[in-house]
Order: structure tokens, then C-alpha cells, then sequence
């Protein structure tokens, strides 16, 4: 027996959603936001329920200032020489951050970069992977710009 076009469509789509891993669980109004203020990590972050994702280069500069704590795992964003490079390695990546959201279920993923600019494009592309309602970033990185100053400005005037 053959099945119509659309209907195999539905079929294989609605098998894929039933095979997906579930990574998000219903455990009541979510506090964190998708963009996150340097101000308002320090305000939500504790050690159950943030993990702080780094998603620089090994070895790049200045290191994370001290977050309590609050555990952090680095995971480098591919920035390799070529676009061809960095689309084989995102899978790779997005993988990372899936089995790093599987083993923290009840802890909000929160990504970091230089000045938020990599983070939000890991957040855009997110939900492809199945990260959406996992993830937020710092909106200004760890130094800053125009639209936050950054976690190491609101390290330095924190009061513990």
C-alpha cells in the first residue's frame, strides 16, 4: 500500500517528535529570561539552577570572574578557517550543549562569550537542535557593550 505524499510527510514528521529526546521538563514558570543582564545572572544564579556554558576558545581572555558557586563547563563555539569547517563542527557542538542539557535538567543552561554577539548566535540557532527553553546568554558577554556592562563590570562592584 502506498501513501500519499502529504500523509507520508505527516508521518515522518510526527514519528521524528515522538523520537526526539525531551530536555525540558514542566516544573512551573521559568524565572530566566532569554537574554540575561549581567545584574540579573548574579540576582537568579545559583548552584541549582544555572550552569554557566563558555563558549570561547580555550586559552582566550580574560578568564570568568569568580561566580560563586556556580559551576561553569566550557564548550568552544567553532570558528574554524572556513564556513565549510565551522557547519561540520556545529552538530558537534550542539551535541555537547544537548548532553550538558540532559545531565543538568533542572539547571538553566547560560551562555558567555567576549561581548554577547556569539552567544546570541548560538541562542538563534538553538532551537534547531532542540535547545529551545534551555538556553539564555549573558546580553553583554563577559566585557560589555553598548547594551550591558558584562559580567566581569558586575563582578568587580558585587557585593557577596
Amino acid at each position: 500500500m502506498r501513501i500519499p505524499g502529504a500523509w507520508a510527510l505527516a508521518v515522518a514528521v510526527a514519528a521524528a517528535l515522538a523520537a526526539a529526546p525531551v530536555l525540558a521538563q514542566d516544573v512551573g514558570p521559568d524565572p530566566w529570561p532569554e537574554e540575561v543582564a549581567a545584574a540579573d545572572f548574579f540576582r537568579l544564579a545559583t548552584p541549582a539552577t544555572a550552569l554557566v556554558v563558555d563558549i570561547r576558545l580555550a586559552g582566550e581572555r580574560p578568564a570568568l570572574p569568580d561566580l560563586g558557586a556556580v559551576a561553569a563547563e566550557q564548550v568552544p563555539w567553532p570558528t574554524g578557517d572556513s564556513m565549510h569547517e565551522r557547519e561540520i563542527a556545529r552538530p558537534a557542538f550542539f551535541a555537547r550543549l544537548r548532553a550538558l542539557a540532559a545531565g543538568n535538567p533542572a539547571r538553566r543552561l547560560v551562555l558567555v562569550c567576549g561581548v554577547g554577539a556569539r552567544s546570541r548566535a548560538v541562542l538563534d540557532a538553538a532551537a534547531g537542535f532542540g535547545l529551545r527553553g534551555r538556553l539564555s546568554h549573558i546580553l553583554g558577554g563577559l566585557e560589555g557593550n553598548r547594551a550591558d556592562p558584562g559580567l566581569l563590570a558586575e563582578a568587580a562592584f558585587r557585593v557577596p
